[in-house]
C-alpha cells in the first residue's frame, strides 16, 4: 500500500487521548457507573425476551 495511504487509514483507526482522558477512560472501565434508568429497562427487557 502507498504510504500516503496507509497515513489516511492508520489516522482514521487510531484514537489519542490526553492523559486526563486516558485516566478517565480507564477509571470508568474499571470501575463502570451503576446502571439506571431506561438503559437499565432495556437491557432487563432484552434479557427477559432472549435470555434462555
Amino acid at each position: 500500500m502507498l504510504p500516503p495511504a496507509r497515513e489516511k487509514i492508520d489516522s482514521h483507526q487510531r484514537l489519542v487521548l490526553s492523559e486526563r482522558d486516558r485516566d478517565l477512560f480507564m477509571s470508568v472501565m474499571e470501575n463502570p457507573p451503576a446502571l439506571k434508568g431506561k438503559l437499565k429497562s432495556a437491557i432487563k427487557q432484552y434479557k427477559d425476551k432472549y435470555s434462555k
